[in-house]
């Protein structure tokens, strides 16, 4: 706590911001705080505010992702029956071993450490979908874990409440029937914790689930309607299913197994679809991802709400395990939470089986090789520095690099492949597929596609954008230049949503001045931005399926559940996606993540989005940047293409000068954050104010690009 009062990064302001805090425990706890864990609990609401307020000056604390990138299988390991159907068959070997296990060893402790194995399993599926998923680190699972199992235990023996207006008496309800009521519950526990943490992310992230783990095991867990008065624990009796008694430890082994396969399967599903491609985007990158109209505060929260749920789930099977929920010596303490994230991270923690190969490796071999002084160490501390140094996608990213030197291996014994090798995509080669001719075609300007009146933005008390005002008529392209720190990326940020602003936006004769990004994006407006980042732990065709969400967002539940309309859902993204990479000649690039394309491949990926989003106004953010001078001469056909396909209007920021000019309808030029000049490009070439300002007086940076033959990229040559 002290360290967050000190901002997170000075150690002098930590060290008084400690001494501050014990100061002031010690007055409270003396003179008016005298219930056990209530300053814990008051700690949790003052870190909230601190973190918040410092949120709003710096966002900026990165994201956790250990995801190791999965290889696509080369396409000729069809080939060899074996390989072709390897995963099958390892999935009913797994399946064999894990109905055989209690039958082959009936001893009822080995039996209670291999269902523990389970539902710790299905906590660490939790950290996947919340860590591995959404990038965000949360120390507070375990104790998700806690209140499942509370609550659980809590409807099992039927509970009073009476606070404030709610006063009634809950009804005892079945074991099975009060878990996934209890999951509700905890997920929307979790969706209030997240939304106290939406502006935060990575470490402060972090401090926060841990300070609320803190608080719910000083003070929350003990509440009345949870502990009954009770100093340890709650007792939580398993009851039957139908007919079959849980007390049975084997039964109930196997009871956890069905959960932990159905969750597992749940997960599966969801990770494949569109939920969990906008979740890894709004990771990676939640400007572009709201810029394709994803939500990264409703694709945040369902995330929280989703591991929150599956947490309850093992945390409820766990105490249902051992029949007791204790609340002060193990399991839903703090301290569980850091051990169940060191769990994950060895197993894997973007990877399905991950959780599971984590849970086997640090729960159940400790527990099996108990006398082995070895065991321990490689599961917990050692194990967890190996992995975290060499293998970052834990015991599954092992698993992922055997299985690609098997495929290398196999294949590199088959005959060669005659098969034509897939051609590059080129610019040239888009141009075709529009009238590139008509360059000086100009649009229906009839009624403006885009207004900004009186835009002003500032950071601080410095002011970025001054009462600036352009429009963009329908059909129009038009040219935004200006000198770098003109404030052209920033205007097109606030036209876009992406900085507060003052003035007013109309997009296609709506007002969308008071609009989110995705909002905005749902209303016809597409952005590119200069690095052309998009979605590094994304392929190429999840990333343009991310921007077909605006067509369509993927049904979560039916999803879940694996209705029929779902599926429907599915293939028709990749049908529409496939579609794309065809179009403009990406299907070499298909597969391979983004992070691992060239500039000027991410830029044709960009335009792929565009298309899939089928926005009617785009702001292109420097589009040729990393291009060659002989591809940016290709790029202005090829754009005046895309609108022609897409009925859009363009503006677009771009240094250089003869493709600006030859492309746009109009142009206007900026300088310190105000429009010095706007018309025709004839004008705007010959006018003063922009030669002093922009231009200058030599002819060669009108007439000739920056770019060099030397920075071709290799991707579109």
């Amino acid at each position: 706590m002290a360290f967050v009062l000190a901002g997170l990064r000075s150690y002098p302001k930590a060290v008084v911001a400690g001494a501050l805090l014990g100061v002031g425990e010690a007055i409270l706890r003396f003179n008016f705080i005298r219930t056990p864990g209530l300053f814990d609990l008051v700690g949790f609401a003052l870190v909230l505010v601190v973190i918040y307020v410092q949120s709003r000056s710096n966002t900026d604390d990165g994201v956790f992702a250990f995801a190791p990138k999965v290889r696509k299988r080369p396409d000729r390991v069809n080939e060899i029956v074996l390989l072709r159907h390897a995963p099958k068959i390892a999935s009913v070997l797994a399946i064999g071993v894990v109905i055989a296990l209690p039958l082959l060893i009936t001893l009822p402790s080995r039996q209670l450490v291999y269902a523990s194995v389970v539902c710790f399993a299905i906590c660490a599926m939790s950290l996947s979908v919340i860590t591995g998923w959404a990038g965000q680190l949360s120390l507070a699972q375990m104790t998700f874990a806690g209140f499942g199992a509370l609550f659980s235990a809590a409807f099992v023996r039927g509970f009073e409440m009476d606070v404030w207006l709610l006063d009634f008496k809950a009804p005892s309800l079945p074991f099975l029937v009060a878990i996934p009521l209890s999951a509700f519950v905890v997920a929307a526990m979790a969706v209030v914790i997240g939304l106290g943490a939406l502006r935060v992310r990575g470490l402060r992230l972090a401090v926060t689930t841990f300070v609320f783990a803190v608080a719910a095991q000083q003070y929350i867990y003990k509440i009345p309607m949870f502990s009954e008065g009770n100093p340890g624990s709650v007792t939580f009796r398993r009851g039957k299913l139908f007919n079959l008694s849980l007390d049975n430890h084997r039964n109930y082994y196997y009871l956890c197994v069905v959960v932990l396969a159905v969750i597992f399967i749940v997960v599966s599903r969801l990770r494949a679809s569109g939920v969990g491609r906008a979740t890894i985007a709004v990771r990676d990158n939640p400007d572009a991802a709201a810029g394709y109209t994803v939500s990264p505060t409703r694709t945040k929260l369902v995330a929280f709400a989703t591991a929150g749920g599956i947490a309850a789930i093992g945390g409820a099977l766990l105490a249902g395990l051992f029949e007791s929920v204790p609340f002060k010596y193990q399991y839903f303490l703090s301290s569980d939470s850091l051990h169940l994230v060191g769990m994950v991270v060895i197993g894997g923690i973007a990877a399905r089986v991950g959780p599971i190969l984590g849970a086997i490796w640090v729960i159940g071999l400790p527990a099996l090789f108990a006398d082995n002084e070895l065991v321990p160490l490689f599961t917990s501390s050692l194990g967890l520095l190996i992995v975290v140094m060499y293998f970052p996608g834990g015991l599954a990213q092992i698993g992922f690099m055997i299985r690609n030197a098997v495929d290398e291996w196999a294949v590199g014994r088959l005959p060669a492949d005659e098969r034509a090798e897939p051609q590059r995509p080129t610019v040239a080669s888009f141009t075709s597929r529009g009238d590139a001719g008509e360059l000086d075609q100009q649009g229906d300007h009839s009624a403006d596609a885009l207004t900004a009146r009186n835009v002003s933005v500032s950071f601080g008390g410095n002011l970025a954008v001054v009462d600036s005002s352009i429009r963009v008529g329908r059909g129009e392209i038009v040219g935004l230049i200006g000198t770098n720190g003109a404030g052209k990326s920033t205007l097109l940020n606030a036209i876009g949503g992406y900085v507060p602003s003052r003035g007013t936006v109309e997009l296609l004769g709506n007002d969308v001045s008071k609009m989110s990004v995705a909002e905005r994006a749902r209303h016809g407006l597409g952005r590119t931005f200069q690095t052309a980042v998009l979605f590094p732990e994304l392929t190429v065709r999840e990333t343009i399926q991310v921007a077909l969400e605006a067509r369509g967002r993927t049904p979560f539940a039916a999803t879940a559940i694996g209705l029929p309309r779902a599926g429907r859902h599915e293939r028709a993204s990749l049908a529409n996606a496939d579609e794309l990479v065809s179009f403009l000649g990406l299907g070499r690039y298909a597969d391979p993540y983004v992070t691992d394309l060239s500039t000027g491949t991410r830029r044709i990926v960009e335009l792929a989005n565009l298309l899939a989003l089928d926005a009617r106004v785009l702001c292109l953010d420097e589009p040729s940047a990393g291009l060659a001078q002989r591809e940016s001469e290709k790029f202005g056909p090829l754009l005046v293409s895309i609108r022609k396909e897409m009925s859009a209007s363009m503006i677009i920021i771009e240094h250089d000068m003869p493709l600006i000019m030859s492309m746009s309808d109009r142009v206007y030029c900026l300088e310190l954050g105000s429009v010095i000049a706007d018309g025709l490009p004839s004008k705007i070439r010959n006018d003063p104010a922009v030669i002093r300002s922009y231009l200058g007086t030599d002819d060669r940076a009108i007439e000739r690009s920056d770019s060099s033959e030397s920075d071709a990229d290799p991707a579109i040559t």
